[in-house]
């Protein structure tokens, strides 16, 4: 079995991803890849990032959790992981989670290997001008709680050296535990194909299911200045 891995970033089209992901479901199901869903978000597996994250670094959704993450929370998600990769009937699964791009260290990427369980990974990962990101990444920063210290390590860091705009540093170490790294040009697809889901039905090799409905995933944009989808809810947004 082979795992796919869709880690954002943050700002590059991640939520249309994500959309489409779970609107078309069965038609992934048809073309050979089982789409994981979530127990929080369906489409969004923050849990992921939860469970691989250091236990002081927080994130977006680990501020909403509010709350340590428990040993029985984590033997839950771990018992949904396996328990979705024994019922899969196809032979590639797909994980999509931008959060799993605020991981840095060498531990925090093992426990992400052994969350996942397999040895063939591939990730995929987009990246846009690091000036336009930061800027609808800082907008985006406005309409979610800040975390109680803002220093130069935080997620909420959007200062023009925050660590957040170097993506070369924070993408190489997935290459490095996985492998397998697609990195795709946000400002260049958006421009030839008018979105991002062309592109990224094109890595995962299934063009074909594309339909006349792509033009509607267009969403999260920065003039939209929706709550990002990490602090989201099945139901609405916290």
């Amino acid at each position: 079995m082979r795992a796919i891995l869709h880690i954002g970033i943050h700002k590059t089209g991640t939520t249309s991803i994500q959309q489409y992901l779970q609107d078309h479901r069965q038609t992934l199901t048809a073309a050979g890849i089982s789409f994981f869903r979530g127990r929080h978000i369906p489409q969004n597996h923050v849990e992921l990032h939860t469970l691989s994250i250091r236990d002081d670094r927080l994130t977006p959704f680990k501020l909403m959790m509010g709350q340590p993450v428990s040993k029985a929370y984590r033997d839950a998600v771990i018992s949904e992981i396996n328990t979705f990769k024994a019922e899969a009937v196809t032979d590639t699964i797909l994980f999509s989670a931008e959060g799993l791009s605020y991981l840095r260290f060498p531990d925090e990427f093992r426990r992400l290997r052994d969350l996942i369980g397999l040895d063939d990974v591939s990730v995929i990962a987009y990246k846009r001008a690091p000036a336009e990101w930061l800027a609808s990444y800082a907008a985006e920063m406005k309409n979610i709680p800040a975390p109680p210290v803002i220093d130069d390590q935080s997620f909420a860091y959007v200062e023009p050296n925050t660590w957040l705009i170097d993506f070369d540093t924070r993408l190489d170490p997935f290459r490095q535990e996985f492998g397998d790294l697609t990195i795709i040009d946000y400002d260049e697809v958006s421009r030839r194909d008018g979105g991002v889901i062309p592109s990224f039905l094109r890595v995962l090799g299934i063009c074909h299911i594309a339909g006349n409905d792509i033009a509607n995933y267009r969403l999260n944009a920065r003039a939209q200045a929706r709550p990002s989808p990490e602090v989201e809810t099945q139901t609405g947004k916290t």
